[in-house]
């Protein structure tokens, strides 16, 4: 794999964009199979730069949980950065507005400010 292709298929913002217009459940689900996809993307050594290649993946993949571990316990994953938390925020917005989550959860982006 080389690293515009590493760029676009580790690409957190494409996920979410994916995501954007399914129920809570089905969110769930994709979380789960994409991590297990991600995970098993192996990166050549050889390959134009395999380190970089591989922090891609690890970056997406701890978003993914991190959003995951969000939606399942509705707190704030301390592995994911305030500026990575907040991409979190469309889409937990439109769950609350489609009444799958609380409003209570939306304090949790007014404290990572």
């Amino acid at each position: 794999m080389y690293y515009n292709e590493a760029a676009k298929r580790f690409d957190f913002n494409n996920f979410l964009n994916s995501v954007q217009e399914l129920d809570f459940i089905d969110i769930v689900g994709r979380i789960n199979t994409e991590v297990r996809i991600a995970k098993n993307i192996t990166v050549r050594r050889r390959s134009d730069p395999a380190q970089e290649i591989q922090r891609l993946q690890q970056k997406y993949i701890s978003l993914l949980k991190g959003l995951g571990f969000l939606l399942y316990h509705g707190i704030k994953p301390t592995e994911v950065n305030d500026q990575d938390f907040l991409l979190y925020l469309p889409l937990i917005k439109r769950l609350v507005g489609k009444g799958q989550l609380t409003s209570g959860i939306l304090l949790i982006f007014n404290q990572s400010d």
